[in-house]
């Protein structure tokens, strides 16, 4: 994978979108012939809160740089959104991106992908 050209396509195809979603992101990279799915995460582990849940490590390293490199936003949403086109993740919604202390058991914030220019 070349991450540069990946990494401009991804971009393009959020700025195409008004709501690019972790599905979106999956079928990004398997019409590339990427293997998305694995045992990394986004979140935050230490409050049991989870962005992106299964990502293979290649995908959620390049999402981490994209991140640091403020190339790439998360934009936290409505479960709705998810409920909608039928995906999501297997665990109960945040109701507060930061509870004091966090929570007990694991808890999924539902994002969407950003670019510079939305954001702004």
């Amino acid at each position: 994978m070349n991450k540069d050209i990946i990494k401009q396509e991804l971009l393009s195809e959020i700025e195409k979108s008004d709501c690019f979603t972790f599905a979106d992101l999956v079928y990004f990279f398997e019409d590339r012939d990427i293997n998305p799915h694995g045992d990394q995460y986004l979140g935050y582990p230490d409050l049991n809160i989870y962005f992106l849940v299964g990502l293979s490590e290649e995908v959620t390293v390049l999402i981490k740089e994209m991140l640091l490199n403020e190339e790439l936003f998360l934009g936290a949403v409505d479960r709705e959104i998810y409920n909608k086109i039928g995906t999501g993740v297997l665990m109960p919604a945040t109701k507060k991106l930061t509870p004091s202390g966090g929570y007990k058991k694991k808890h999924w914030q539902p994002v969407i992908f950003r670019t510079k220019g939305v954001c702004e």
